[in-house]
């Protein structure tokens, strides 16, 4: 590929080109500038500030994998709930999975909301804006 030419370079399958992941514009568009990315099922991504935070923050290569298989389920502005089936298509425990809630939480990098009988929900916290 030379030059600048840029076409055929995200395939028709990419998240990019899929119109489900489009909506919600001006949410998009806040998250954005937040460092907020949303992609479509089967990707797992996240920006290197929660890279480094989880890097810090958790043990061993299980738990920094469903740290970013986290971060593609949570959002900053509510709670969602955190399904273990999620981390076992991973190969990851739910022992492993709630070792990792337990930390980010400690580092103040999610907000869990717990109530009796029910499923855990998680918040994104976004690092403070530097001044």
């Amino acid at each position: 590929m030379g030059g600048d030419d840029l076409s055929g370079l995200w395939l028709e399958e990419t998240p990019q080109n899929d119109p489900l992941t489009w909506g919600e514009p001006e949410r998009r568009t806040r998250d954005h500038a937040c460092g907020i990315h949303y992609f479509a099922e089967g990707y797992l991504t996240c920006p290197t500030w929660w890279a480094a935070a989880v890097q810090q923050t958790v043990g061993g290569t299980d738990q920094a994998i469903a740290a970013v298989a986290l971060y593609s389920l949570i959002q900053a502005d509510r709670f969602v709930s955190i399904p273990t089936k999620q981390f076992k298509l991973l190969g990851i425990s739910r022992r492993t999975k709630y070792r990792m809630l337990a930390l980010l939480e400690e580092a103040s990098l999610i907000e869990v909301e717990r109530a009796n009988g029910r499923a855990l929900r998680v918040r994104l916290v976004l690092p403070a804006e530097e001044g």
